[in-house]
């Protein structure tokens, strides 16, 4: 069958291969390209189709939306057209991932807008929860591994999704299920059709969970919410968007953040795991979820924890990144204890899920003064609220522990001298919304080599030391009149560090040394000597960082180092952007390396790169010099 698109047609439908409509003579094939054959959803303001693409041999079958915002005359008819396009635009952004809609075409064509979408074979969450009752504990783990990295790739593109819900997450068919058959029409979601799936096979066993689910992968669907996040503007004040229910009480004000989608996400897993709407899972009487007492399973305390922790109403008492959704999730699969006690359906008030917290203010009431002292007395696992106030303290971690600002992050001060502020001395542990202020009052940078190797060795003068495991240090703002503001050292190290504000007067803002490693994602890094400093084998991976205004260098690679640049912006340094030394290298891909005084790059190391799809325009020296004897892998260069 083929169906006609004309919106006055009283009877759409044709046989196939028919060109023009036997009933209103108007075009079947969209764009010339596309033919529909069933529409699969309809709304107030447009229609979904599964089409067939004609122009490929496969005959591949797609989605049509038709959006006719104007037929209605709807006061939200100008909103509704923007977020048809802004679907357009996200999904062209987020470029080519297996788990979400590719975009095939957007265009108008006789007064209505189509945007042409991969057409997935599935269920959503919502018909599958309908069909099959209530999800199982080892289905929503299946969830979570699925679903988040995909979260963490659109985090990562900086766009918040804002209307994630069971109806917006579909999982395919897996690959050895029949063909599914069309079905009738309904007024569902649009591009989304009823088809049956297979139940999902039990796995009981948590340590032994598998990483994917027996069935199909889950796709995230609709971003016509979706907002993109600018690095310099991640809060402000927007449009109200999102599902009642669904939507973090941030989002609901209009001040949508990351922490918003991962909000969404929790709501919609213990919505399946109850089957209850979101409404009834909280008590506005006495502002807790009370999601347990609708359990008809108990599930696994671990799981329970991390669900508690995505649907925390505060932002600073949420998890911050996917990153982080993901550690805890991995190290509850890996690592389970000898035994794991399940969750009872009690008041979740009372529940022994919720993480051990500990209290630290210099007035009002508190569980201890001094952070050092609330390090000292916790059990692993703790997280400790620190109350606005200031700390003149060194403090060492070596203990797995979350460490949150509770407050205004310039409220919360931490000040050292001569030792860091932190030194990293455990596996595991977590930084967030805290000021950090480092006072080498030696002022080893100035010392000869000799002074420098002995000073370093006693006071070790940074801010933050990470000598070994995997600190996730967010939302800080640092400052360092010592040697470097982070100091990474030692192939045991491996850090995450985002949305930081790491700046003036450090010899260097990050130090890179002894073969570590780590990520450095979204960070504003600035005022220094040298911004980034890669020795004696240091590995690290920068993203959509912005590197500028040093004394010197935006980034020095020295010998036998390596690195990698994606998406960051280096400029108005007093030398050059990226400085690469004999036998060192870096990878750069989609960097802007703009206004640096002398090159945009400098390499004296033959076959650096790849260098690829970089800005370098508008550097006083030019954007390259390349040693004598010297090649780069370079291409899609704007010199």
């Amino acid at each position: 069958m083929s169906y006609c698109l004309n919106l006055t047609c009283h009877n759409p439908q044709n046989q196939n291969g028919t060109k023009f409509c036997q009933s209103c003579g108007a075009k079947i094939l969209l764009g010339d390209r596309y033919q529909p054959i069933q529409q699969i959803g309809q709304g107030g303001f447009g229609r979904t189709f599964l089409a067939v693409d004609e122009y490929k041999p496969s005959k591949p079958r797609c989605v049509i939306k038709q959006f006719f915002p104007q037929i209605q005359g709807n006061k939200n008819a100008k909103k509704v057209a923007e977020l048809f396009e802004q679907e357009a635009v996200r999904l062209d952004e987020l470029g080519k991932h297996s788990q979400i809609p590719e975009l095939l075409a957007h265009f108008e064509e006789d007064n209505c807008q189509y945007l042409v979408q991969e057409f997935i074979e599935g269920q959503n969450l919502a018909e599958k929860l309908e069909q099959n009752g209530s999800f199982t504990e080892d289905q929503i783990l299946a969830l979570l591994k699925d679903l988040l990295p995909v979260l963490q790739f659109v985090h990562n593109e900086q766009v918040i999704h804002r209307d994630i819900k069971p109806e917006n997450i579909i999982q395919r068919f897996a690959s050895k299920s029949p063909q599914p058959t069309l079905v009738p029409p309904t007024n569902r979601q649009e591009g989304e059709s009823k088809l049956s799936m297979e139940a999902i096979a039990q796995n009981n066993s948590l340590s032994k969970f598998p990483l994917k689910s027996q069935e199909g992968e889950l796709v995230l669907v609709d971003f016509g919410a979706s907002k993109f996040a600018p690095r310099t503007a991640l809060s402000v004040t927007g449009t109200i968007i999102g599902s009642a229910g669904y939507t973090a009480p941030e989002q609901a004000a209009g001040k949508a953040v990351f922490a918003s989608d991962i909000y969404s996400l929790g709501v919609t897993c213990i919505h399946l795991l109850t089957a209850k709407d979101a409404f009834d899972l909280y008590s506005f009487d006495e502002g807790v979820w009370m999601w347990r007492n609708y359990l008809k399973n108990p599930v696994d305390d671990r799981l329970a924890y991390i669900l508690d922790k995505m649907l925390e109403g505060a932002t600073n008492h949420r998890y911050q990144s996917v990153a982080e959704v993901l550690y805890d999730l991995q190290k509850s699969v890996i690592h389970p204890p000898s035994h794991i006690p399940k969750t009872a359906t009690a008041n979740p008030v009372l529940s022994s899920t919720s993480k051990a917290e500990i209290i630290v203010a210099k007035l009002g009431s508190s569980n201890y003064k001094t952070i050092r002292e609330a390090i000292k007395n916790a059990e692993p696992d703790t997280r400790i609220l620190i109350r606005p106030g200031f700390y003149r303290e060194s403090l060492v971690i070596d203990k797995s522990v979350e460490i949150v600002g509770d407050g205004e992050r310039e409220d919360i001060i931490i000040e050292s001298q001569c030792k860091p502020c932190i030194l990293m001395q455990t596996d595991n542990a977590i930084v967030r919304g805290l000021t950090l202020r480092h006072q080498d009052w030696m002022n080893l940078k100035k010392a000869n080599f000799i002074g420098r190797l002995v000073g370093e060795m006693i006071v070790k003068p940074y801010a933050i030391a990470i000598p070994q495991g995997q600190l996730i240090l967010e939302n800080c703002d640092m400052t360092s009149t010592g040697i470097a503001c982070i100091y990474i050292y030692g192939n045991n190290t491996e850090p995450q560090i985002r949305y930081c504000h790491i700046h003036e007067g450090a010899e260097y803002g990050i130090l890179v040394s002894q073969k570590g490693q780590g990520l450095v994602e979204d960070c504003d890094i600035f005022g220094h000597e040298i911004g980034i400093q890669i020795i004696q084998g240091g590995n690290p991976t920068l993203r959509r960082c912005q590197i500028h205004s040093m004394q010197k260098d935006g980034i020095f690679i020295a010998n036998n180092s390596e690195g990698r640049l994606e998406n960051c912006d280096i400029f108005s340094n007093i030398r050059t952007g990226v400085m690469i030394k004999k036998c060192g290298n870096i990878t750069m891909q989609q960097c802007n390396i703009n206004r640096n005084q002398e090159q945009g790059i400098y390499v004296e190391s033959n076959g650096a790169g790849p260098i690829e799809n970089c800005d370098l325009t508008g550097n006083s020296g030019g954007a390259w010099y390349i040693a004598p004897k010297c090649s780069v892998r370079r291409s899609g260069n704007r010199e």
